[in-house]
């Protein structure tokens, strides 16, 4: 499957960036924010 030939590294690159987004969010009281 497609999914398999994901990387780990991108995987993480993921993760990171989606708790970063979380934190953003969390950060500004779940108003809008500007992305990074």
């Amino acid at each position: 499957a497609a999914c398999a030939k994901i990387g780990s590294k991108v995987l993480r690159s993921i993760c990171v960036s989606g708790i970063k987004r979380l934190q953003h969010c969390i950060d500004a009281n779940e108003r809008h924010f500007q992305h990074l």
